[in-house]
């Protein structure tokens, strides 16, 4: 099994649960979108903050395109998903990935919308 993790760091607990989970044998990876003052832990970082709206978009359908032939789980943390620019692509990768019989968890902490969205697309 693979698990991704992402698009941020949470207070360290993504990266906390993704070395848990490799304890346990699974092949789990953090990938953050945007480098974080507190400079916590992680496998990859696509430093988006370096970037403008056309370019961290193709760079995150890029991404996509490689992590959904590579991971069988994907866990979404913050309320975002890795395609979630509100009002122009709102977590587009979240059917996709359910077409794709793709295992979708979404933590988020005082954000309703996404589980919302996750909840009727586990359904």
């Amino acid at each position: 099994m693979r698990v991704l993790h992402c698009p941020t760091v949470v207070g360290g607990n993504a990266w906390a649960l993704s070395r848990a989970e490799r304890k346990l044998g699974i092949d789990s990876d953090l990938v953050i979108f945007k480098s974080n003052w507190l400079n916590y832990k992680y496998d990859k970082n696509l430093h988006l903050e370096k970037y403008y709206l056309p370019h961290n978009i193709i760079k995150l359908l890029l991404f996509f395109r490689n992590a959904i032939n590579h991971y069988d789980v994907f866990h979404f943390n913050f309320g975002r998903s890795i395609i979630d620019y509100p009002y122009l692509l709102d977590y587009f990768d979240l059917p996709i990935l359910k077409r794709k019989n793709k295992k979708i968890f979404c933590i988020t902490f005082a954000i309703k919308k996404i589980n919302t969205v996750c909840l009727l697309l586990i359904i």
